[in-house]
């Protein structure tokens, strides 16, 4: 699942807004701005190319060449730039759909690993994966398939009982000599003892025995 930070959006727009504001007052960026500004740009170059948005990427890089090498323009283009910036970013984000894991929930997917014991992990280790998944199907309210992993991982110590006490009945068994297992299971229940109808001679098929 794909993971970002929708602060850096936040936080970006308002610098941008903080800047735009300065340039229709006339006034150009301070010393401190230029820093600052070239943090949130790298900051939000990484947050767009993990949601894969081109067309904010190419503006963006752009931006930067021209801060760092001082051919901003003047106001106007610099101010041209930045609502172009936003632009983009806006429509791109706006083809975009994103879902929220709830916040009471988001543990069980970040840290689903924790939330199993060592004890368990180290006894079965091959049910860790199931129990991963199990977590973060509930943390995205994915009820059926957290009941699947479940199973699954649940599957693994059963099976390891049934092992230790599949050897413990057959030592038992063959200590009292139980008729019952004699080199594996056999079902116990005796069959009832039925007598076999006569055999029909006549040839002819039951329906057409009283013709």
């Amino acid at each position: 699942m794909l993971k970002f930070r929708a602060q850096s959006f936040v936080s970006a727009a308002n610098m941008f807004s903080q800047i735009a504001h300065l340039l229709s007052r006339g006034e150009g960026l301070r010393n401190s701005h230029v820093p600052e500004l070239g943090g949130m740009l790298g900051e939000l170059t990484r947050e767009c190319e993990k949601l894969d948005l081109p067309m904010t990427l190419a503006q963006l890089k752009r931006i930067k060449e021209n801060l760092e090498n001082g051919s901003f323009g003047n106001f106007a283009s610099m101010n041209q730039q930045l609502q172009e910036l936003m632009n983009r970013m806006w429509d791109e984000l706006d083809l975009s759909v994103f879902y929220q894991i709830e916040s009471s929930k988001s543990k069980y997917y970040e840290q689903a690993e924790t939330k199993i014991s060592p004890e368990i992990s180290k006894s079965f280790p091959s049910a860790t994966l199931e129990l991963i998944d199990a977590s973060k199907c509930y943390a995205v309210g994915r009820s059926t398939a957290c009941v699947f992993h479940l199973m699954r991982g649940l599957e693994v110590g059963l099976a390891c009982m049934a092992r230790v006490f599949s050897r413990l009945l057959e030592y038992l068994c063959q200590s009292v000599q139980c008729p019952c297992f004699l080199g594996g299971y056999r079902r116990t229940r005796p069959h009832r003892n039925r007598q076999r109808p006569p055999l029909l001679t006549t040839g002819r098929p039951p329906h057409q025995l009283s013709q």
